[in-house]
């Protein structure tokens, strides 16, 4: 990166890569694969530091589109007050979306099986 900084005399600021990470949304045919390496390469160009790893989750549900699955992942969130109960990581976020991802899409598998059986 340092060398095609040098090479082209481009100044990326670190303000800027953070708007692009907080601009991006998932877009409705794109994959929760593909959504988590768009935030985990964008976060990269951040600086975010100790900060990362919950920007990056925070971002990742905020910018699904996919409202159920949104409005689910809201709901695993951590307790500020709670001490005792950890914080949900952008791993578990990302698992608990791969697998709404999977089931989501055998039921659309399984509707035109189901219509036929209705016959």
């Amino acid at each position: 990166m340092a060398a095609l900084k040098e090479f082209y005399g481009a100044n990326i600021g670190v303000s800027g890569e953070r708007q692009k990470f907080l601009g991006l949304i998932q877009g409705k045919s794109k994959s929760i694969a593909s959504w988590e390496t768009r935030v985990r390469n964008q976060v990269a160009q951040c600086e975010y530091e100790n900060f990362a790893d919950e920007l990056m989750r925070d971002h990742f549900i905020a910018g699904l589109a996919s409202e159920t699955l949104h409005v689910k992942l809201i709901g695993k969130g951590h307790r500020h007050c709670d001490v005792s109960q950890t914080k949900v990581t952008l791993k578990e976020v990302v698992e608990t979306a791969k697998c709404f991802e999977a089931i989501t899409y055998a039921n659309q598998l399984m509707r035109p099986l189901e219509a036929i059986k209705n016959r």
